[in-house]
């Protein structure tokens, strides 16, 4: 609640400040919540929440392919979407549900299945904020529901708890996840997921990404890459793409685009109680 505090101070010495020169309270209030913080582009999640008292949303399309040599044919569309309720600076409420369309086609027959995947509702605790080598640190948790209808069916509850890191210097940035996730298949061991992510920043709101992804227990290698691009504090878009398990021999790839929007209401608290201030001068 420090941000709140400081906000609240800020906005008092409006009085002051406007009797000097032409103050601006909407930019100055922008730069002090910050810019949108966003899981996307790319696999690793953010350690830091969407923000205090804000409503993120994050959604984009996926397309995939994998080939066989002529003889079998894969095709993935995706729509993975994620809601985000930031409550303080350390405690995020969030829910994720994906629509998957996939096609496989081979010499006989094509087989087509689509629908919402079970969907998962999670909370994200932010324990440390990060300065340079002291990491950001962050524990997303995730709990999904039984599902028996349609063509994604889901006979157990999955959950999975995911310690996202990043590291922030300048322009650069390291980030890694570490998680272990049930996948609610009585049938499927635990899977460990892991992410390496570098970040730069090529300007003020064009940024870029390179990384590598995968599962600990069979140890194959995804990649990917792309960029982001802010237009405005609440907005950002972005494109990306890789390869997926680049050491088999079936050529499978992606490519996404997305886009993460932000709402904050302490901005609009801020900025009409800067305007009620303001008209009283």
């Amino acid at each position: 609640m420090n941000k709140i505090a400081l906000l609240l101070i800020s906005l008092f010495t409006l009085n002051f400040a406007n009797a000097q020169f032409e103050f601006d309270p909407g930019s100055f209030i922008d730069k002090l919540i910050g810019p949108v913080e966003s899981d996307r582009p790319g696999q690793a999640l953010n350690p830091v929440t969407a923000g205090i008292l804000a409503v993120q949303l994050q959604t984009g399309f996926s397309y995939s392919s994998k080939n066989d040599d002529k003889l079998y044919k894969y095709q993935h569309y995706y729509v993975p979407t994620n809601l985000r309720f930031g409550l303080t600076r350390k405690w995020e409420f969030n829910t994720s549900f994906y629509y998957l369309n996939q096609q496989m086609m081979d010499t006989v027959a094509t087989t087509k299945t689509s629908g919402f995947l079970s969907p998962e509702v999670g909370i994200r605790y932010a324990f440390m904020s990060g300065d340079r080598w002291k990491p950001y640190l962050a524990l997303q948790s995730n709990l999904s529901f039984l599902s028996h209808k349609g063509d994604f069916q889901q006979q157990q509850y999955g959950c999975s708890f995911i310690l996202a890191t990043s590291n922030r210097f300048d322009i650069m940035s390291i980030n890694t996840n570490f998680g272990i996730r049930f996948t609610g298949d009585a049938s499927r061991q635990p899977t460990y997921p892991w992410v390496l992510n570098f970040g730069w920043m090529l300007g003020d709101k064009v940024g870029t990404f390179i990384e590598g992804f995968g599962e600990f227990r069979n140890m194959n290698l995804n990649v990917d890459g792309g960029f982001s691009y802010v237009p405005i504090r609440s907005l950002q878009l972005d494109v990306f793409g890789g390869l997926l398990n680049i050491e088999d021999e079936y050529n499978r790839w992606f490519a996404e685009i997305g886009v993460t929007y932000n709402f904050s209401f302490l901005k609009v608290l801020a900025n009409k109680k800067a305007k009620e201030m303001m008209n009283k001068m």
